[in-house]
């Protein structure tokens, strides 16, 4: 049963993953695209840093109080509600910049409560003899999961254009 459960857990991690860095790549195709602007790009990544930054430095205590998996959960809840609220501005076209900071600020936030969750929910699969094998595991996934997204966001953005 355990073997399974890691399965899923790794499966799901991955696929985590692959969903911020899908965000976070075809965000700043799209900011070069339209607005020709590496400050832009740079813009976004300090917000996504820095929120990253300013959300781990109370994760572990919100991860004593809050069961990870609930953790995992809310965190991919949160970027979905903003990825939609980003998206509705896109279509509306409305400020498309503050979408962009959107994306930005909950990629950084959502991520940065996902990760320290996720490895707390790891370590219910570690012992002392499987350590290092579970977290080459986790590791790879999260690879994986980001690299995958390059690819799969590049060619979307590609033939199919950022709003699709």
């Amino acid at each position: 049963m355990m073997k399974k459960d890691f399965r899923l857990f790794i499966t799901s991690d991955i696929i985590s993953q692959f969903g911020a860095g899908l965000i976070l790549v075809a965000l700043n195709w799209y900011i070069i695209d339209i607005y020709h602007s590496n400050s832009l790009i740079a813009i976004v990544a300090n917000i996504n840093v820095i929120a990253g930054i300013l959300i781990s430095i109370v994760a572990v205590g919100i991860l004593k109080c809050i069961n990870a998996r609930w953790l995992v959960i809310s965190s991919n809840c949160f970027r979905i509600f903003f990825i939609v609220l980003a998206l509705v501005l896109f279509k509306m076209n409305l400020d498309k910049k503050s979408a962009i900071y959107l994306l930005a600020l909950s990629g950084g936030i959502g991520w940065n409560l996902y990760f320290p969750a996720s490895k707390d929910i790891l370590n219910s699969f570690t012992t002392e003899d499987n350590a290092l094998q579970i977290n080459s595991f986790a590791e790879i996934s999260m690879q994986v999961g980001l690299l995958t997204a390059t690819l799969f966001s590049g060619i979307l953005y590609r033939y199919v254009y950022f709003l699709l």
